[in-house]
């Protein structure tokens, strides 16, 4: 068992370890040696030596071993006697075993009740014995040593040990050295630093202790500590304190060694409230920490292979009843619906003529089985038929050219499908509308650490400096990139609640032009590509409790009913917006290279409008320029590079919250004014609130 659930824990704190696939398995590391644990290969044992003899059990098992490689670096290591630190486990063992054998004996009582009666068996009456046997299996010291004797015959190197192969593992293993083994409490020892573990299909996971360590942030011997608390062959942990807790308490202890970091753990005030039986957790430090354990006096006895055998044999037997049983009844099946017997057809050789091929026809090794057709029906005699009417003649027709196929006629191609709108504030509109802002996707959430950990172990093995060095630079330069992006809509934002301060009819003309660099003007088919997406929206008492009319206490007479005067004439719109589109991106990408870098652009067409974007914040106290030049050789990053990423988000989300959202502003005040709640004889404000900005809308009509 070792450590229970030692290897999901690790996966859940976001250790992955490293696969090597079957064809690897003999290249990977060939000058290294691997030191194999044969018991920890139990699922091989017992299919085996379950249903083959002993001589072909062994075969099986050997062929095996050397998908490792050669003979000459591979240690094979087999368990000896029992220790005197696992007696409650080896109780345990066998108590289960007693109870699978309890289980075998009434499942074949079933089936052979079955096999008596000639019913038929179902496939849940095999799979039950065979899963109670598979639990009953043991693997007894007799055949053992016949194993034994077979690899020290084949050329092996094997050692015998005198109680556990883990202990006798560590002991004598190197940190170049690779262990092989399917038990996490190898893991636990601080000898071991590379362990392969086999799993299903032929592939290994390959586990570093030092990447282990480093995933949890504990040094070896406080690995060593935490695997003698956890659950283990030796003893269970202290009842609700489980790998979590206790690797919250260890990773604190500020011991050297794994018995003073235990001795910490049990003195903490967490721990001492839930140790009630006094633990001390001394078995487990003395085999994982002192690597040592004391044989046992108690021989273990061949008894439960024995009856092992017995219900095998037993199974087997039938098996063998239940198919002679179903053939014959298949037999006489087929005799009753057919009436007929096989008959088999001998074909003799004939000898050869003169001029025919030099080699006679090969006789025939399957024999061919008559099977005529027959029918269900039963026919009282044969059936007549009258006689069909004499054909009448048919007239003579001229033969007549064949009419030309005419060609189809090509469809005028179908406009594409359009997007679902939110008409209807419903549950599945509400999920599309969190499905659309989902795509302006922030720098890091596309890069998966995970992902990239394991990545950059496989291309540089055995490097940790050059790792973690790899793995902080990518970082570093997504945090500083929406760094980067955070401070640029800090400044905008900051910018336009400046001008709505100095309102609307005093804004300059240098803000706007900056205005239209930052977001391109809305044009009236702007309004209506998003008709679709406000209509219907809201009902008339929503729209009544957005509009709050307020008399202008300046205006003494109704204004003139305009429409649309906040909007480009439709003719010019589309080069207009091509035009603008091409000085937008520019403008924001020089923008974020300013506020990045703090060096001002060189003077060009694009970068005397940044200068004066920047002087203009400057100006309104929003953006302080350094005091010192900073040369762009000393950056951690390129600027140019570095915000290429984040340019085109924030041209996205700029359109998206300023002319998305002023058109969305114009189809309600319209469709208000259509409905008759809008006087044209008042002024209407709106105001939109968000968490960063402000801004106060005011149309006339």
């Amino acid at each position: 068992m070792g450590l229970q659930d030692w290897f999901p824990f690790l996966r859940k704190k976001g250790y992955e370890p490293s696969v090597i696939y079957p064809s690897n398995v003999k290249s990977t590391m060939t000058d290294r040696t691997k030191r194999l644990d044969v018991l920890s290969f139990y699922s091989i044992i017992r299919n085996a030596y379950s249903f083959k003899a002993p001589e072909e059990a062994h075969q099986v098992l050997e062929a095996n071993f050397l998908r490792y490689g050669g003979k000459d670096r591979l240690i094979l290591y087999i368990d000896g006697g029992a220790a005197v630190e696992k007696e409650e486990t080896a109780k345990k063992r066998k108590a289960n075993r007693d109870k699978a054998a309890e289980k075998c004996y009434k499942n074949l009582d079933a089936l052979e009740q079955r096999v008596t009666n000639n019913q038929k068996a179902r496939k849940r009456h095999f799979v039950d014995v065979k899963k109670s046997l598979a639990s009953l299996f043991y693997w007894p010291s007799s055949v053992r040593q016949e194993f034994i004797d077979y690899l020290h015959k084949a050329g092996w190197t094997v050692r015998i040990c005198e109680t556990e192969a883990d202990v006798a593992i560590a002991a004598d293993c190197r940190p170049e050295d690779i262990v092989i083994s399917a038990d996490s409490d190898m893991l636990a020892y601080g000898t071991i630093y590379t362990l392969w573990r086999p799993i299903s299909r032929g592939l290994h996971l390959a586990y570093s202790r030092a990447d282990v360590c480093q995933t949890l942030g504990l040094s070896s011997a406080q690995l060593t500590a935490l695997a003698c608390v956890v659950s283990n062959d030796y003893g269970r942990n202290i009842l609700s304190l489980g790998p979590v807790t206790s690797l919250s308490v260890i990773m604190n202890s500020k011991g050297e060694d794994p018995r003073s970091i235990v001795s910490e753990y049990l003195e903490h005030e967490r721990v001492q409230s839930k140790n009630t039986c006094d633990k001390t957790f001394e078995l487990a430090l003395r085999v994982l920490a002192d690597q040592l354990q004391t044989p046992s006096t108690r021989q273990i006895s061949d008894s439960a292979y024995s009856s092992f055998n017995a219900l095998r044999q037993r199974f087997m037997d039938l098996c063998k009843r239940y198919q002679q049983n179903r053939s014959l009844q298949m037999t006489f099946q087929q005799q009753q619906l057919h009436g007929y017997h096989s008959v088999a057809i001998i074909v003799n050789q004939q000898p050869l003529q003169d001029g025919e091929a030099l080699h006679p026809a090969l006789q025939r090794t399957r024999i061919p089985r008559h099977q005529p057709r027959y029918s269900f029906k039963s026919r009282k005699g044969t059936q007549e038929h009258p006689r069909p009417p004499i054909m009448k003649q048919l007239a003579y027709k001229p033969y007549k050219d064949p009419e030309t196929k005419r060609k189809k006629e090509t469809s005028a191609p179908k406009d594409p499908p359009t997007l679902k709108t939110l008409s209807k504030s419903t549950a599945a509109t509400d999920k599309l509308a969190i499905t659309r802002h989902l795509a302006y996707h922030h720098p890091t959430s596309s890069l998966s650490i995970g992902t990239l950990k394991a990545n950059i172990r496989l291309a540089l093995p055995n490097q940790l400096d050059l790792q973690q060095e790899v793995m902080e630079v990518i970082q570093g330069a997504t945090s500083e990139a929406a760094r980067v992006k955070r401070e640029a809509q800090r400044l905008i934002g900051c910018y336009i609640e400046k001008l709505d301060k100095i309102g609307i009819d005093h804004i300059s003309s240098v803000d706007k032009e900056i205005l239209r660099h930052l977001c391109q003007p809305v044009t009236v088919e702007d309004v209506k590509d998003t008709d679709d997406i406000a209509a219907d929206e809201e009902d008339d008492n929503q729209i009544n409790g957005l509009v709050d009319a307020e008399l202008d206490p300046d205006d003494g007479e109704p204004e003139v009913e305009r429409d649309d005067s906040d909007l480009q004439p439709p003719s010019t719109s589309t080069t207009k917006k091509k035009k603008d589109d091409k000085v937008q991106a520019p403008f924001i990408w020089s923008f974020l290279r300013v506020v990045y870098s703090g060096k001002r652009p060189r003077p060009s067409s694009m970068g005397d409008k940044v200068n004066a974007f920047i002087d203009r914040l400057t100006e309104l106290g929003i953006y302080v320029s350094p005091s010192v030049d900073i040369n762009e050789s000393n950056m951690p990053f390129t600027p140019t590079d570095l915000v290429r990423s984040v340019a085109t988000q924030l041209k996205a989300e700029l359109e998206k919250m300023y002319k998305h959202g002023t058109c969305i502003i114009h189809n309600k005040l319209k469709k208000a004014k259509d409905l008759g709640i809008l006087d044209t004889t008042h002024r209407y404000s709106f105001e939109m609130t968000s968490p960063q900005l402000k801004t106060t809308f005011r149309s006339t009509s």
